[in-house]
């Protein structure tokens, strides 16, 4: 097994992004245009996502849902993606048959 496992490449513009640890450094923050208000808005938006996919999940198990595919770990790109693009862009659902615009 190597030592050293190489994620992000040594000139990769991202890596400045974050620590060793893997938390967003102080030019990340200001690199990202977010206030604490927005950060906190969008961690409270990916919380709620988990609490209600583990919920819907629950209630699969018990017979009380049909059919649930779980965002566990995807929640990240969900509260990013609306606010990421313009508002008066086409969005489309991935989850839905056949597709919605």
């Amino acid at each position: 097994m190597a030592d050293v496992v190489r994620v992000v490449a040594a000139d990769d513009p991202l890596r400045d992004l974050f620590s060793p640890a893997g938390e967003l450094t102080a030019e990340g923050r200001s690199r990202l245009g977010l206030d604490a208000a927005a950060l906190r808005e969008l961690y409270r938006n990916m919380v709620l996502i988990r609490r209600a996919d583990q919920e819907a999940l629950n209630l699969q198990r018990q017979g009380e849902l049909g059919l649930w595919g779980q965002f566990l770990g995807q929640e990240a790109i969900h509260v990013g993606f609306s606010p990421a693009i313009a508002s008066s862009a086409w969005r489309c659902s991935a989850a839905s048959i056949p597709p919605t615009c």
